[in-house]
């Protein structure tokens, strides 16, 4: 039947239907890629309102073999069912707070809102501007539980970490409008659709780089770090990797742990610098309240134990390393182009899934530099360590991985990945080193010494004649 939230699911596009979360949890908004491009876009959308078309007629198509009919588009058209279901689950929330979130183009709590950013069950985001300050642009986010993450976000200030402008509350609405700056709309989430659809990760970080600015961005303004510039692709994840690191290792040592750490919550800017944001569902070591929510592939076992539906775990027990964990999770995505424990299937229920991938998680996965040559083995072992299934067995602080992370860039680290990624050229400048010797000492060895040269240098200026020249020994001496 085709109700009215299944026709409100159909007609979401790419850049408003996001990654909302887990289905059955609280999923929460996260910005929006830059736009796709229009054919691209264009093909989604017929590919996604085919499938809202064919479910609204109930014929139910399996999610996941709908999918894989379309190869080139498969993984925003994933994203975009997964979305759908979650919506679909949580139709009578969306229903109930519609009529009260502000349509584009409405002047809410002093903000003009100009587009939507993004899109979750319980919040919106968008790019807006700011008439009583110039008409700057900023990020709104306006929920109906903003005042926990701003309260989060208002004592922190770290350059990778989105900061707060303000927090107003709607009287009229009840909603929660919380202000922070512009700094871009593309992700980490858009760095692995745009970059990583391709059968392996690329060579050079410059693609990171062309991946998020946005199509007509003035990239002088933007100083990447050389890194990003003129590394390789492994050089420059590794930086992004360990300014996460840091970014974590700050909050985690006042007490909050994120939680809900993926790539759809790491903004990067056109420079390049990741940009930790979404605290909704963080918790905080001063205060006893706690949200249940996440995203599945990104959540660490204690973290799926103690979202088991018969309470078997507290989730005030989780540590900052269930954080480390999910960082691990990113950082093999974006190094291999592929999740560390598969895919999960889109037409399990919550319950089902959660069990699948907590039973995936207890064998190790595979090696980093097994999928990807270009990553030593110690970078590999790290990581593999950050997804180990005890606690107990991770690195057991943020600042530790930053270290490790920083240490892989080192000119020697980077030079032996350079020996192995271009073995050919190695021999063939050994080989020309070698040439170049054994021409050398054959040279010296058999050139004639220097009394038999100046005695042939004699014979030769006297046939021409010159006598007085054959004899003088200054002459002589100085001849080759």
């Amino acid at each position: 039947m085709n109700t009215p939230a299944n026709k409100n699911l159909e007609q979401r596009s790419l850049t408003s239907v996001l990654d909302a979360g887990t289905p059955g949890m609280s999923g929460t908004p996260v910005f929006s890629p830059p736009d796709e491009p229009a054919d691209t876009s264009s093909l989604l959308d017929l590919a996604y309102q085919q499938y809202c078309r064919e479910k609204g007629q109930g014929n139910a198509p399996d999610p996941d073999a709908f999918c894989a009919q379309f190869p080139g588009m498969k993984s925003s058209l994933k994203r975009l069912v997964e979305a759908h279901l979650f919506l679909e689950q949580d139709a009578e929330s969306q229903v109930a707070t519609s009529a009260n979130r502000p349509k584009l183009g409405d002047i809410f709590s002093g903000f003009l809102l100009q587009r939507e950013l993004g899109k979750g069950s319980f919040a919106t985001v968008y790019l807006a501007t700011e008439p009583m300050l110039g008409n700057r642009d900023v990020v709104v986010k306006i929920s109906m539980h903003g005042a926990w993450e701003a309260d989060i976000l208002g004592r922190i200030n770290h350059r990778h970490i989105v900061p707060i402008h303000s927090v107003r509350v709607d009287k009229a609405t009840g909603l929660t409008v919380v202000c922070m700056p512009y700094l871009g709309s593309a992700t980490l989430r858009h760095v692995l659709e745009r970059i990583l659809a391709g059968a392996k990760p690329p060579t050079h970080a410059r693609a990171i780089l062309e991946a998020v600015r946005e199509p007509g961005a003035d990239a002088s303004k933007a100083e990447a770090s050389p890194f990003l510039e003129n590394g390789t692709f492994v050089d420059g994840i590794c930086q992004i990797g360990a300014q996460l690191a840091d970014a974590l290792a700050f909050i985690h040592e006042r007490g909050i742990c994120h939680r809900d750490l993926k790539p759809s919550n790491v903004l990067m800017t056109p420079a390049g610098h990741p940009m930790l944001l979404d605290f909704n569902l963080s918790t905080d070591a001063g205060n006893s309240a706690t949200r249940q929510g996440g995203t599945l592939p990104y959540m660490s076992p204690e973290q799926l134990l103690a979202f088991d539906q018969q309470g078997a775990r507290d989730v005030s027990l989780l540590d900052p390393r269930s954080d480390i964990f999910s960082l691990g999770v990113i950082l093999h995505e974006l190094l291999t182009g592929s999740h560390p424990f598969g895919p999960l299937p889109l037409k399990m229920s919550h319950q089902q899934l959660r069990r699948q991938l907590l039973e995936r998680q207890r064998a190790t996965p595979p090696l980093i530099h097994q999928l990807n040559s270009e990553v030593d083995k110690p970078l590999s072992r790290l990581l593999a360590q950050c997804l180990a299934y005890n606690p107990n067995d991770r690195p057991q602080s943020a600042a530790d991985i930053a270290v490790a992370l920083r240490r892989a860039m080192s000119p020697w680290r980077r030079g032996m990945r350079w020996v192995r990624r271009h073995p050919r050229k190695l021999l063939a400048a050994a080989a020309a080193t070698i040439t170049l010797v054994v021409c050398g000492f054959l040279f010296w060895s058999l050139r004639p010494p220097l009394s038999v040269r100046e005695f042939r240098e004699g014979v030769t200026q006297h046939r021409q004649g010159q006598y007085r020249q054959a004899v003088e020994p200054s002459s002589i001496s100085t001849s080759p």
